[in-house]
């Protein structure tokens, strides 16, 4: 018995032999250069907005640490001041004001947009720091300079306000008469409340009757913005 031989579709006739079907010999993979070009194209974009992105998120990461950093040392005059704390070792020195000063006058020169100072109310006792020859200068031990603070990462203060009896802002940026152009800000015990001193631009002291508190404000290089507001009541907020 003879077996026949089945042949499926894709075979052809030629002379009476079946012969298998070839495939066609111009068929050809892989990428076309317009193809390629955009998808280089699309990871280049993508790529481009991460880093942007990564840039930007870094900025505002470096603006909340400075804040916070300000903050924490508005908190530790706090609680200096408020507490029994002896000024150094065998000073017999217990009741002390601890602050913090911001300024942006001239007197403080390019260190006013980029650091504050830490001090201890030890020689006149009038809730203010007591500045040497330069803003610059800090002799800890032998003035009232505990220490002098820099911003990180080229974060600055861009503005000093007060919060006055109507909640309205009154800052150095403006117009009015007076405005504040540094502020000295200390604790004494018992009282947990803030205290500030005031001076105008040229450096005098001005009274904000009613007022609320203050702001310090500060940019990123970026552009971002931060806001410490420091109430009368010792409260502290960030936005």
């Amino acid at each position: 018995m003879s077996k026949s031989k089945i042949y499926n579709l894709s075979e052809r006739v030629s002379d009476g032999v079946f012969v298998p079907k070839q495939p066609p010999t111009n068929f050809k993979t892989g990428f076309t250069l317009i193809e390629l070009m955009v998808s280089v194209a699309v990871i280049a974009l993508v790529t481009a907005v991460v880093v942007y992105n990564q840039g930007d998120f870094a900025d505002k990461i470096s603006l909340a640490n400075t804040a916070s950093d300000i903050e924490l040392q508005i908190r530790e005059a706090q609680v200096y001041g408020v507490s029994v704390r002896e000024f150094q070792p065998s000073t017999n020195e217990f009741n002390n004001a601890y602050g913090v000063v911001f300024n942006l006058n001239s007197f403080a020169g390019t260190l006013g947009p980029t650091s504050f100072i830490s001090f201890v109310d030890r020689v006149t006792k009038d809730s203010s720091y007591q500045a040497g020859a330069t803003w610059a200068t800090c002799a800890v031990g032998s003035s009232e300079c505990l220490k002098i603070q820099s911003l990180s990462r080229n974060n600055i203060i861009t503005d000093l306000c007060v919060i006055n009896s109507a909640g309205t802002d009154v800052c150095r940026s403006g117009s009015a008469t007076p405005r504040p152009g540094r502020i000295d800000l200390s604790f004494l015990r018992p009282d947990p409340s803030a205290r500030f001193v005031f001076r105008d631009p040229n450096g005098n002291t001005v009274a904000f009757a009613g007022h609320k508190g203050m702001k310090i404000k500060l940019a990123s290089p970026k552009g971002n913005q931060k806001t410490i507001i420091i109430y009368t009541t010792g409260q502290i907020a960030v936005q």
